[in-house]
């Protein structure tokens, strides 16, 4: 199962869980705003920035983004 770190400002966060919800991915969805005790986590997958969206996959392997595009906060 993949974790999504969102926030609710992001198109991509937006955008990405639309399309896993379409393809009936399981997925947790960490937001930020609500859990924001996480943009730790964050900071340290991102060398220190605010980035979202930020996929972990199963494997522990993780993607900064969607299709290219990350909002920063």
């Amino acid at each position: 199962m993949k974790t999504v770190f969102s926030h609710p400002e992001c198109e991509s966060s937006e955008m990405l869980i639309d399309d896993l919800k379409l393809t009936g991915e399981k997925f947790q969805n960490i937001n930020l705003l609500v859990d924001p005790e996480y943009w730790r986590d964050v900071e340290n997958l991102c060398k220190g920035g605010r980035m979202t969206p930020v996929i972990i996959f199963s494997d522990g392997t993780f993607q900064v983004g969607y299709n290219g595009v990350a909002s920063k906060f």
